[in-house]
Protein backbone atom coordinates (compact mmCIF):
# COMPACT_ATOMS: atom_id res chain seq x y z
CA UNK A 1 0.00 0.00 0.00
CA UNK A 2 1.33 3.43 -0.87
CA UNK A 3 2.02 6.09 1.72
CA UNK A 4 -0.95 8.07 0.36
CA UNK A 5 -3.30 5.09 0.72
CA UNK A 6 -2.02 4.38 4.21
CA UNK A 7 -2.72 7.96 5.23
CA UNK A 8 -6.23 7.77 3.77
CA UNK A 9 -6.97 4.49 5.57
CA UNK A 10 -5.78 5.97 8.85
CA UNK A 11 -8.03 8.98 8.43
CA UNK A 12 -11.01 6.79 7.66
CA UNK A 13 -10.25 4.51 10.58
CA UNK A 14 -10.71 7.60 12.75
CA UNK A 15 -13.96 8.38 10.94
CA UNK A 16 -15.16 4.85 11.58
CA UNK A 17 -14.55 5.28 15.29
CA UNK A 18 -16.71 8.39 15.11
CA UNK A 19 -19.36 6.54 13.15
CA UNK A 20 -19.63 3.77 15.73
CA UNK A 21 -19.64 6.29 18.54
CA UNK A 22 -22.35 8.37 16.90
CA UNK A 23 -24.63 5.41 16.31
CA UNK A 24 -24.58 4.45 19.99
CA UNK A 25 -27.32 6.92 20.87
CA UNK A 26 -28.92 6.83 17.45
CA UNK A 27 -29.68 3.12 17.77
CA UNK A 28 -31.70 4.10 20.83
CA UNK A 29 -33.82 6.61 18.97
CA UNK A 30 -37.50 5.96 18.53
CA UNK A 31 -37.69 8.91 16.14
CA UNK A 32 -35.18 11.02 14.28
CA UNK A 33 -31.51 10.65 15.29
CA UNK A 34 -31.22 14.37 14.73
CA UNK A 35 -33.06 15.05 17.99
CA UNK A 36 -31.16 17.48 20.18
CA UNK A 37 -32.14 16.09 23.54
CA UNK A 38 -30.14 12.86 23.80
CA UNK A 39 -31.15 12.37 27.42
CA UNK A 40 -34.82 12.42 26.43
CA UNK A 41 -34.14 9.83 23.73
CA UNK A 42 -32.29 7.57 26.15
CA UNK A 43 -34.88 8.08 28.87
CA UNK A 44 -37.75 7.20 26.57
CA UNK A 45 -35.94 4.13 25.34
CA UNK A 46 -35.24 2.91 28.87
CA UNK A 47 -38.84 3.37 29.90
CA UNK A 48 -40.02 1.46 26.85
CA UNK A 49 -37.67 -1.41 27.65
CA UNK A 50 -37.93 -1.17 31.45
CA UNK A 51 -34.21 -0.48 31.81
CA UNK A 52 -34.58 1.01 35.27
CA UNK A 53 -31.77 -0.64 37.21
CA UNK A 54 -28.24 -1.95 36.79
CA UNK A 55 -29.44 -5.59 36.55
CA UNK A 56 -32.01 -4.51 33.95
CA UNK A 57 -29.29 -2.73 31.96
CA UNK A 58 -27.13 -5.86 31.97
CA UNK A 59 -30.10 -7.96 30.88
CA UNK A 60 -30.91 -5.51 28.09
CA UNK A 61 -27.31 -5.42 26.83
CA UNK A 62 -27.07 -9.19 26.84
CA UNK A 63 -30.37 -9.44 24.98
CA UNK A 64 -29.23 -6.82 22.46
CA UNK A 65 -25.98 -8.66 21.83
CA UNK A 66 -27.61 -12.07 21.47
CA UNK A 67 -30.68 -11.07 19.44
CA UNK A 68 -29.54 -8.08 17.36
CA UNK A 69 -25.79 -7.38 17.38
CA UNK A 70 -24.44 -10.89 16.81
CA UNK A 71 -27.11 -12.44 14.55
CA UNK A 72 -28.10 -9.35 12.56
CA UNK A 73 -25.69 -6.42 12.70
CA UNK A 74 -22.39 -8.28 12.55
CA UNK A 75 -23.41 -10.37 9.51
CA UNK A 76 -24.74 -7.24 7.79
CA UNK A 77 -21.46 -5.41 8.35
CA UNK A 78 -19.42 -8.39 7.15
CA UNK A 79 -21.51 -8.91 4.02
CA UNK A 80 -21.52 -5.20 3.17
CA UNK A 81 -17.74 -5.13 3.51
CA UNK A 82 -17.40 -8.16 1.25
CA UNK A 83 -19.78 -6.72 -1.36
CA UNK A 84 -17.78 -3.48 -1.36
CA UNK A 85 -14.51 -5.36 -1.79
CA UNK A 86 -15.97 -7.24 -4.75
CA UNK A 87 -17.83 -4.28 -6.23
CA UNK A 88 -21.16 -6.13 -5.98
CA UNK A 89 -23.54 -3.22 -5.64
CA UNK A 90 -26.63 -5.15 -6.81
CA UNK A 91 -26.12 -7.66 -4.01
CA UNK A 92 -25.55 -4.84 -1.51
CA UNK A 93 -28.84 -3.22 -2.52
CA UNK A 94 -30.60 -6.58 -2.10
CA UNK A 95 -29.11 -6.88 1.40
CA UNK A 96 -30.24 -3.32 2.15
CA UNK A 97 -33.78 -4.24 1.10
CA UNK A 98 -33.77 -7.45 3.17
CA UNK A 99 -32.87 -5.53 6.32
CA UNK A 100 -35.99 -3.42 5.83
CA UNK A 101 -38.06 -6.55 6.51
CA UNK A 102 -36.19 -7.63 9.64
CA UNK A 103 -38.69 -7.30 12.53
CA UNK A 104 -36.06 -6.84 15.25
CA UNK A 105 -34.56 -3.84 13.45
CA UNK A 106 -37.82 -2.04 12.74
CA UNK A 107 -37.67 -0.10 16.02
CA UNK A 108 -34.39 1.46 14.91
CA UNK A 109 -35.26 1.87 11.23
CA UNK A 110 -35.74 5.64 11.06
CA UNK A 111 -32.66 6.35 13.15
CA UNK A 112 -30.49 3.81 11.36
CA UNK A 113 -31.35 5.03 7.87
CA UNK A 114 -30.91 8.69 8.76
CA UNK A 115 -27.55 8.04 10.40
CA UNK A 116 -26.40 5.86 7.52
CA UNK A 117 -27.29 8.50 4.95
CA UNK A 118 -25.48 11.12 7.00
CA UNK A 119 -22.27 9.11 6.96
CA UNK A 120 -22.77 7.98 3.39
CA UNK A 121 -22.24 11.60 2.42
CA UNK A 122 -18.64 11.16 3.56
CA UNK A 123 -18.22 8.89 0.55
CA UNK A 124 -19.31 11.62 -1.89
CA UNK A 125 -15.68 12.41 -2.83
CA UNK A 126 -15.47 8.81 -4.10
CA UNK A 127 -18.32 9.14 -6.59
CA UNK A 128 -15.77 8.28 -9.25
CA UNK A 129 -15.81 4.78 -7.78
CA UNK A 130 -18.62 2.98 -9.65
CA UNK A 131 -19.66 0.90 -6.62
CA UNK A 132 -19.90 3.90 -4.31
CA UNK A 133 -21.70 6.02 -6.91
CA UNK A 134 -24.33 3.36 -7.59
CA UNK A 135 -25.05 2.79 -3.91
CA UNK A 136 -25.34 6.52 -3.20
CA UNK A 137 -27.66 6.88 -6.19
CA UNK A 138 -29.76 3.91 -5.00
CA UNK A 139 -30.19 5.54 -1.59
CA UNK A 140 -31.09 8.89 -3.14
CA UNK A 141 -33.67 7.27 -5.43
CA UNK A 142 -35.25 5.28 -2.60
CA UNK A 143 -34.17 1.92 -4.01
CA UNK A 144 -32.01 1.44 -0.91
CA UNK A 145 -32.26 2.82 2.63
CA UNK A 146 -28.59 3.29 3.53
CA UNK A 147 -28.68 1.47 6.90
CA UNK A 148 -25.83 2.54 9.18
CA UNK A 149 -24.61 -1.06 9.54
CA UNK A 150 -24.20 -1.33 5.78
CA UNK A 151 -22.51 2.05 5.41
CA UNK A 152 -20.08 1.00 8.16
CA UNK A 153 -19.34 -2.24 6.28
CA UNK A 154 -18.98 -0.42 2.97
CA UNK A 155 -16.40 1.93 4.47
CA UNK A 156 -14.45 -1.04 5.82
CA UNK A 157 -14.53 -2.69 2.42
CA UNK A 158 -13.84 0.32 0.21
CA UNK A 159 -10.84 1.34 2.29
CA UNK A 160 -9.61 -2.25 2.83
CA UNK A 161 -9.76 -1.86 6.60
CA UNK A 162 -9.58 -5.00 8.78
CA UNK A 163 -13.00 -6.60 9.13
CA UNK A 164 -12.45 -8.33 12.46
CA UNK A 165 -11.11 -5.23 14.19
CA UNK A 166 -13.80 -3.08 12.61
CA UNK A 167 -16.57 -5.34 13.87
CA UNK A 168 -15.11 -5.54 17.36
CA UNK A 169 -14.82 -1.75 17.47
CA UNK A 170 -18.41 -1.38 16.29
CA UNK A 171 -19.64 -3.68 19.06
CA UNK A 172 -17.52 -2.09 21.77
CA UNK A 173 -18.39 1.50 20.96
CA UNK A 174 -22.08 0.75 20.48
CA UNK A 175 -22.30 -1.00 23.86
CA UNK A 176 -20.27 1.77 25.49
CA UNK A 177 -22.60 4.39 24.05
CA UNK A 178 -25.66 2.55 25.32
CA UNK A 179 -24.19 2.32 28.81
CA UNK A 180 -23.14 5.97 28.90
CA UNK A 181 -26.56 7.06 27.64
CA UNK A 182 -28.26 5.36 30.56
CA UNK A 183 -25.72 5.85 33.35
CA UNK A 184 -26.95 9.32 34.35
CA UNK A 185 -30.59 8.30 34.64
CA UNK A 186 -29.66 5.13 36.52
CA UNK A 187 -27.27 7.19 38.66
CA UNK A 188 -24.43 4.77 38.07
CA UNK A 189 -21.09 5.54 39.65
CA UNK A 190 -18.12 5.81 37.32
CA UNK A 191 -16.83 2.51 38.67
CA UNK A 192 -20.13 0.73 38.05
CA UNK A 193 -20.43 2.20 34.57
CA UNK A 194 -16.89 1.21 33.64
CA UNK A 195 -17.40 -2.29 35.04
CA UNK A 196 -20.43 -2.84 32.80
CA UNK A 197 -18.60 -1.45 29.77
CA UNK A 198 -15.60 -3.70 30.42
CA UNK A 199 -17.84 -6.71 30.97
CA UNK A 200 -19.50 -6.32 27.59
CA UNK A 201 -16.36 -5.19 25.79
CA UNK A 202 -14.83 -8.54 26.70
CA UNK A 203 -17.65 -10.30 24.85
CA UNK A 204 -17.02 -8.65 21.50
CA UNK A 205 -13.98 -10.61 20.24
CA UNK A 206 -15.74 -13.90 21.03
CA UNK A 207 -18.96 -12.84 19.31
CA UNK A 208 -17.11 -11.57 16.25
CA UNK A 209 -14.90 -14.64 15.98
CA UNK A 210 -17.89 -16.98 16.16
CA UNK A 211 -19.71 -14.88 13.58
CA UNK A 212 -16.83 -14.86 11.12
CA UNK A 213 -16.28 -18.60 11.45
CA UNK A 214 -19.97 -19.30 10.95
CA UNK A 215 -20.07 -17.10 7.85
CA UNK A 216 -16.97 -18.73 6.34
CA UNK A 217 -14.93 -15.56 5.86
CA UNK A 218 -11.33 -16.29 4.94
CA UNK A 219 -8.35 -15.20 7.00
CA UNK A 220 -7.25 -12.89 4.19
CA UNK A 221 -10.57 -11.07 4.28
CA UNK A 222 -10.77 -10.54 8.02
CA UNK A 223 -7.19 -9.70 9.04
Amino acid sequence: MSHSNTSTSTEWAEDIAGLAGDLSLFTLALGSPLANDDQAIAGGFMRAHRVNSLPALRTFLDDYQQRILAPLEFPAIAEASERARRGEVRELIELDQRLAHEPLLKEFAVASAALGRSHLRKLQPMRGNRFVRRYIDAVKSGEAHGWHQLVYGVILGVYSLPLRQGMIRYGCLTVEGLVRATSATLKLSEAARNAVIEEFHSCQPVLVEANLKASGHSQLQIL
